[in-house]
């Protein structure tokens, strides 16, 4: 609850900028699975019907509804021990507001921008394809797409009464389309060296007023990590990520990136492990651009987790439990 100072020095609950952020949220779900089996391809198929009943405490908030989401998988063993195999795969999936962005409460960041909740949020459903190549067991290459309706963003939008004043809030946009190519690649170099290499392309189309044009760009994401295993159970490992063009409605963030190193000890029959490593080598700040036909900001943003930091670590291994050995695929 907010409060107000008053002369006789008392304090008084202000009611029009006190809330209650309690909810009630109950699912009912029915569901069905097939699946068959012809040689070397498989199929599963599957249909969801959920009803949902969500309340606030204060009731305010007040939804009904029921979806059904069918699911369907097809793979196909190009080879009769598997190592190469395509899967194909669709689903309908869905995404409720959290129960903070449904709050109507309000968040002071400065004094020109402040965080708001909105009781309007509708669910957001995710149409989504993908087909993926899967080679010698590791490696694969994933095309997909991504149809969303009422996709949940959280936007900067500008105060009605008072022009200077901007709003973070989440909004349900229209149209939020992302087609998106996927590539995994593990490697064995040597027997102490081995290697990780990740990468994503995003192409992007938004719709954030139902009044206006596309907006398209796109996007990228690169992660690698490498380890390599010294004599007397010593390691190395190295990490670093890569992010550009990153865009969340009508927010832009600058390339943002990070290394990392690690040296590893273990001692005592591989059951006690020292650690000691280096984070963000390379320090960087993040730019942030909220621009729209009436306004820009630009902010620059410099986050603890963005700054260069030693960690230390010691873990011990009790081998608590029975030990047993498995064999599994994925």
């Amino acid at each position: 609850a907010d409060y107000e100072y008053l002369k006789d020095e008392a304090w008084m609950p202000n009611l029009d900028k006190s809330y209650d952020i309690g909810y009630t949220e109950n699912i009912g779900a029915a569901y069905i699975i097939a699946s068959a089996r012809l040689g070397r391809v498989s199929l599963v198929g599957g249909l969801r019907g959920e009803y949902t009943s969500f309340r606030s405490a204060d009731g305010a908030v007040k939804q009904d509804y029921f979806d059904l989401f069918p699911n369907a998988n097809v793979s196909w063993s190009m080879t009769a021990d598997g190592s190469y195999s395509l899967i194909a795969q669709y689903a309908r999936t869905i995404s409720r507001p959290s129960f903070w962005s449904l709050s109507p409460n309000e968040t002071k960041i400065s004094e020109y921008m402040i965080q708001r909740g909105n009781p309007d949020l509708k669910a957001s459903y995710d149409n989504s394809v993908s087909v993926t190549a899967v080679l010698k067991y590791k490696y694969s290459i994933t095309l997909g797409m991504s149809i969303k309706q009422n996709a949940i963003q959280q936007t900067t939008l500008v105060d009605r009464n008072n022009p200077e004043l901007l709003i973070l809030q989440h909004i349900n946009y229209p149209t939020l389309n992302s087609y998106f190519t996927s590539v995994n690649l593990p490697f064995q170099f040597t027997k102490w060296w081995s290697a990780n290499v990740n990468f994503t392309g995003m192409y992007l189309g938004q719709r954030i007023y139902p009044d206006e044009p596309m907006r398209h760009n796109f996007m990228c994401f690169a992660n690698a990590q490498t380890s390599f295993t010294l004599p007397k159970n010593y390691f190395i490992e190295l990490s670093g990520n890569y992010m550009h063009g990153i865009v969340a409605g009508n927010t832009t963030m600058s390339d943002m990136g990070n290394l990392n190193i690690t040296f590893k000890k273990r001692l005592l029959d591989n059951k006690l492990t020292l650690s000691l490593g280096v984070q963000n080598i390379i320090p960087m700040n993040t730019k942030i651009t909220i621009e729209e036909a009436t306004f820009k900001r630009v902010m620059t943003v410099d986050q603890p987790w963005q700054r260069p930091a030693i960690k230390f670590s010691i873990s011990y291994n009790f081998n608590s439990g029975k030990q047993f050995r498995a064999k599994s695929v994925e």
